[in-house]
């Protein structure tokens, strides 16, 4: 692919920092870009190497301020560069990066960016306590997402953080067990997707062991 081969001849760190910003999609916030750079695991400097791609025509700086890719193909032959066997543990790896070094007051304002990149790659997570950390994560976006009246990327969000609960969690975790269920049935009503919604429901009465549980 000629993009691709273009996109090589250029340094390291430039089609390093492509990569990561083709991962956000086609355009990608440079506040994000500056928490990822604040990590230690970080060894150049992904803003100031695109920078370099701005000048060759690749991504443009827009108001944000942030960075978009001049074309659809250009994002996705820097996409291309990540291999795909390690597409997810990349999302993973950024999603993990953001989440740890970002403030609460930054966690609030990305919250969507920084979610919808550790859900990419939440297959990988193996720790238990992890899994509920980001399904508390995901509750608060889906009730986030909901507020602004983004009902369905906030039924994605609650589904997401569902798919990361087991039964265990039920008996250590139930406010959020029960908030995640019910939050994603309302969520499903609005959306009419009934049978998502009786599912969701009939889920909360099997594990609810009073009337209040059950009818919360």
């Amino acid at each position: 692919d000629l993009m691709t081969a273009k996109l090589l001849r250029l340094a390291p760190e430039v089609h390093q920092a492509l990569r990561i910003a083709s991962a956000f999609g086609a355009q990608c916030l440079e506040g994000v870009l500056n928490i990822y750079d604040a990590g230690p695991c970080c060894s150049t400097c992904t803003v100031s190497a695109l920078e370099i791609a701005v000048a060759e025509g690749l991504v443009a700086k827009v108001d944000g301020p942030a960075y978009r890719f001049s074309h659809d193909q250009i994002q996705s032959a820097a996409y291309m560069l990540i291999p795909e066997s390690e597409r997810e543990s990349f999302h993973l790896h950024i999603g993990r990066a953001l989440w740890q070094q970002s403030s609460e007051d930054e966690i609030d304002k990305y919250l969507f960016v920084i979610v919808d990149q550790l859900h990419r790659g939440a297959c990988h997570i193996s720790d238990p306590s992890e899994k509920i950390r980001l399904a508390e994560l995901s509750l608060t976006a889906g009730r986030k997402a909901a507020e602004m009246s983004a009902f369905l990327p906030a039924s994605a969000y609650l589904q997401s953080g569902i798919g990361l609960i087991s039964d265990g969690d039920w008996k250590w975790h139930r406010e959020l067990c029960f908030d995640l269920f019910n939050w994603c049935a309302e969520m499903e009503y609005i959306l009419g997707k009934f049978d998502n919604v009786k599912a969701h429901l009939e889920e909360v009465i099997k594990k609810g062991r009073t009337l209040r549980e059950k009818l919360r």
